[in-house]
């Protein structure tokens, strides 16, 4: 491993899979991971695909970023075993399975300086506009999906941007609509629904999901921005899940960077109606990152997730996005 491992840097194992990391607490020499792409050659290694890696073919398994659709691969992809500090069955890798640890931050540095296709020519400019815009340091934003990889297709791909800090989340929050153009008319319709069918929740919920800190059009080309989670000591913190699902009437302060990160965290300010559990709620956390906005923006939220004890700060709080409780989060209107 060339550094720690963090959220949305690429692994590449022996068979040339290519795995995403999710999180950035991870054990002693395995990685959390899920498979993204794997080989497409057929018996006589023909397989057409818009994908190569080291002149091998991919085809995509994962359809979309979710732990819904993720978790629908793991048992066929993964090895799984119970992890004591998530208190959940957590797909991994051994170190010693892995062939090529591939930095976000370094293929950045390499498209904003020498660009070699007119789709990194725009990522180049966009890296630009980033920096001149908010202050963001060149070394705090890497790329990531197929141009980590350097397999993106020209036409067909987009450009995934990985923005590193806290407080460079809020940056680009405030500024995304000046680095590019927010989804408007059919994309955001689309995005919408996409949204909703995801989540399974009302179309006008989704529609509140939307802001453009999370994806933008720039020159032409859809643009998702990703904001990984510091590196956390694996074992700093401990997960007990209580194994029931609840849903919370919760008050919490707008304004929390860590919201826009993943996994989004907000401290609970106040604990209005909980069903089930006769407990204060301390804190939420969302493997689901649509739903960063509005824990960031704050207010009167409706909360539906899995109720988890955490150590060693004795708190409780509420997982969405678990295997257990899909769950969700809604804005209560005032």
């Amino acid at each position: 491993m060339r550094r720690a491992p963090i959220d949305h840097d690429i692994i590449i194992d022996k068979g040339l899979n290519v795995h995403i990391v999710f999180g950035s607490m991870h054990p002693p020499g395995r990685i959390f991971t899920y498979i993204k792409y794997i080989p497409a050659e057929d018996e006589l290694g023909r397989q057409p695909s818009i994908w190569r890696f080291r002149g091998v073919p991919l085809r995509r398994v994962l359809e979309r970023y979710s732990v819904y659709h993720a978790e629908k691969i793991f048992s066929k992809y993964h090895r799984e075993e119970w992890d004591p500090v998530y208190g959940s069955k957590m797909p991994s890798i051994s170190y010693l399975d892995i062939i090529d640890h591939l930095l976000p931050e370094e293929r950045g540095y390499e498209v904003y300086t020498n660009p070699r296709d007119p789709l990194e020519e725009k990522a180049s400019e966009l890296i630009e506009n980033v920096m001149r815009l908010t202050g963001i340091r060149l070394g705090e934003i890497g790329v990531g999906g197929s141009m980590l990889g350097s397999f993106h297709s020209i036409g067909l791909s987009d450009i995934d941007l990985i923005v590193y800090g806290c407080r460079n989340a809020e940056e680009v929050y405030w500024k995304a609509s000046e680095i590019g153009i927010p989804l408007s008319g059919d994309r955001l319709e689309r995005w919408v629904r996409n949204a909703a069918l995801l989540h399974d929740i009302p179309l006008e919920v989704a529609r509140d999901m939307y802001s453009p800190y999370r994806r933008i059009l720039f020159q032409g080309v859809e643009t998702t921005f990703v904001f990984p989670e510091d590196p956390i000591r694996y074992g700093e913190e401990i997960s007990i899940n209580l194994g029931r699902c609840v849903e919370a009437k919760l008050v919490i302060d707008g304004g929390q960077c860590r919201a826009l990160q993943y996994p989004s965290r907000v401290e609970v300010t106040e604990t209005l109606e909980t069903s089930g559990v006769g407990v204060r709620i301390d804190e939420v956390i969302s493997y689901e990152g649509t739903y960063s906005p509005i824990l960031y923006r704050g207010g009167v939220l409706k909360i539906y997730g899995l109720i988890q004890r955490v150590l060693p700060r004795n708190i409780y709080r509420i997982a969405v996005g678990t295997r257990e409780c899909r769950g969700y989060i809604a804005r209560i209107p005032e």
